[in-house]
């Protein structure tokens, strides 16, 4: 889940994820997909699961810079989105090329 505080970082793999809140008047009977993307090339559509949620895929979160996540909502020829929430990527810490007790 997303909450100020706790935002993704770059090269982080398998841990973030994402709670949607939405309105079952608006979106009831959709089948709802989050998109992530960081350029218009790349978008990863993930279909939400219970309570609305999903896993942030590991290659939306491939590089520092910004990451949009936006909601589709989809039913026969209704299609329902959102405008994309912008969500700055810091440089995560990556994995060292030494080991402990070697000079860096």
């Amino acid at each position: 889940m997303l909450a100020a505080g706790s935002l993704p970082v770059s090269g982080s793999r398998g841990c973030d994820s994402c709670m949607f809140i939405v309105s079952e008047d608006d979106w009831g009977g959709l089948e709802k997909s989050a998109v992530f993307w960081q350029t218009a090339d790349k978008r990863y559509e993930v279909p939400l699961g219970k309570g609305d949620t999903c896993r942030i895929p590991d290659e939306a979160l491939s590089e520092d810079g910004q990451l949009f996540i936006g909601l589709l909502g989809k039913k026969g020829n209704v299609l329902q989105n959102t405008k994309a929430l912008l969500v700055p990527l810091c440089e995560g810490a990556r994995e060292g090329n030494s080991k402990v007790g070697e000079a860096v």
